[in-house]
């Protein structure tokens, strides 16, 4: 782990999408938007929030990204962050839903990321 934190210039590349969690009947809609390395394109920032505005679960969420911000740009690998996170219990397809928005938004994260890695060129075939 690196002690030093990798700052970032005031203006830098970012992504932003909604997406809802919850039980059925009970979902919340969140936003989550990824602040990239102008320099390598890794994600550095992590920016979550849901509910009302202003709320305990909003600041909540707020709080908790800035704590992922921070190790992000500690050089903590983000799927590190990923396997730390709970999973709800369940059976079948639902074995390794996540148990948290937290934890589902680094899932959409990581899922952004391997979509922004540059395809493996394996030459020219014959």
């Amino acid at each position: 782990m690196s002690a030093v934190r990798r700052r970032l210039p005031n203006r830098r590349p970012s992504e932003s999408m909604g997406f809802t969690f919850g039980e059925p009947g009970h979902e919340i809609e969140y936003r989550l938007t990824i602040g990239r390395d102008p320099v390598d394109g890794s994600f550095r920032e992590f920016f979550l929030n849901g509910g009302l505005p202003g709320s305990d679960l909003d600041l909540f969420l707020s709080d908790t990204a800035v704590v992922v911000s921070l190790a992000l740009q500690h050089d903590i690998p983000l799927i590190a962050l990923r396997l730390s996170m709970a999973q709800a219990g369940g059976f079948g397809a639902d074995s390794a839903r996540r148990a948290s928005a937290i934890g589902y938004a680094l899932d959409l994260a990581a899922e952004l990321e391997c979509a922004s890695l540059p395809t493996p060129s394996h030459g020219p075939r014959r």
